[in-house]
C-alpha cells in the first residue's frame, strides 16, 4: 500500500459495462479505472487482466467482465515415472554397460520393469 502512486482519497471507479463494444475498448477502460486506484511498480510489473465471460442460461444473456489479476494457477503435469538403469552385458568388458530410463506405470512390479526393459533393449530374456 505505501508503494501505491494513486492519489488519496482513491478514486471510486465506476464498474465497465460492455454493452456490445469490442474487448478491447472494455479492457482498456476496465485496466484504466484499475490504475486509478492502483499505481506502482508491482502493478506495472506483475498485474494483469482475465477476461471472464458468464452466460445466463435463462435468458442467455453474455456478461463479460475483465478483472486484475496478479497470480494465475495452472495446472502442473505429472511427469512419467522412470527407472534409471544400467545394463551389463554378460560379455562385459568387451561391450560397454548401457545406461538407461524406463518408462514404467506408477505402482509398476518389477515383472512390468523387465517387460519393458527387454523392449527398450529391442531382445527376448532367452537371448
Amino acid at each position: 500500500e505505501d508503494v501505491n502512486r494513486a492519489p488519496y482519497p482513491r478514486a471510486v471507479v465506476p464498474e465497465v459495462q460492455g454493452d456490445g463494444r469490442p474487448d478491447e475498448v472494455v479492457a482498456q477502460e476496465s485496466w484504466e479505472g484499475h490504475l486509478r486506484r492502483n499505481d506502482s511498480r508491482i502493478v506495472e510489473l506483475f498485474q494483469f487482466q482475465i477476461r471472464s465471460e458468464v452466460e445466463c442460461p435463462v435468458c442467455h444473456n453474455v456478461s463479460v467482465t475483465f478483472d486484475p489479476i496478479m497470480y494465475l494457477s495452472l495446472p502442473v503435469p505429472k511427469p512419467p515415472h522412470s527407472v534409471a538403469l544400467t545394463v551389463v552385458p554378460a560379455n562385459y568388458p568387451k561391450v560397454p554397460m548401457l545406461k538407461m530410463d524406463v518408462m514404467v506405470p506408477k505402482g509398476a512390479t518389477f515383472e512390468e520393469l523387465e517387460r519393458r526393459l527387454w523392449t527398450k533393449l529391442n531382445r527376448t530374456p532367452g537371448e
